[in-house]
């Protein structure tokens, strides 16, 4: 009976354990530059699956964390409009993390930068293309 009781204080131990082991997460931070200037969010986002969305200045960022099943992270960039247009996707393999990304709207082009620079400033609006 000793014995049974010891066994059942291990599993019990073992279990609670478990169930404290946080969820796994990763640090995200995005920047978007255009004619209104710079906006950077940074998100730490649990990698379940799921897709979480951020606002920005001109741009909606979607974002599908990694999951159990897949080392993918899926950003999506779509223009702020009356009926978003997707305008980039990034597949960002491996748990190659924290994500560090800059999009330039600026021009009427979509530039992705990965890993971001430091973005400084508005675009000059009517400035040259590279």
């Amino acid at each position: 009976m000793r014995n049974l009781s010891f066994l059942a204080g291990l599993i019990a131990i073992s279990v609670g354990v478990h169930a404290a082991t946080p969820a796994t997460s990763a640090s995200y931070q995005i920047s978007v530059q255009n004619e209104i200037g710079i906006e950077t969010a940074q998100q730490i986002l649990p990698s379940d699956g799921r897709v979480h969305t951020l606002p920005m200045a001109g741009a909606t960022v979607e974002i599908t964390t990694p999951s159990d099943t897949s080392s993918v992270a899926t950003l999506r960039l779509y223009s702020d409009t009356a009926e978003p247009k997707l305008l980039h996707t990034a597949r960002i393999s491996g748990r190659a993390l924290p994500v560090r990304v800059g999009y330039s709207l600026c021009n009427d082009r979509v530039e992705f930068m990965s890993p971001s620079p430091d973005l400084k400033g508005a675009c000059e609006v009517n400035a040259t293309p590279r």
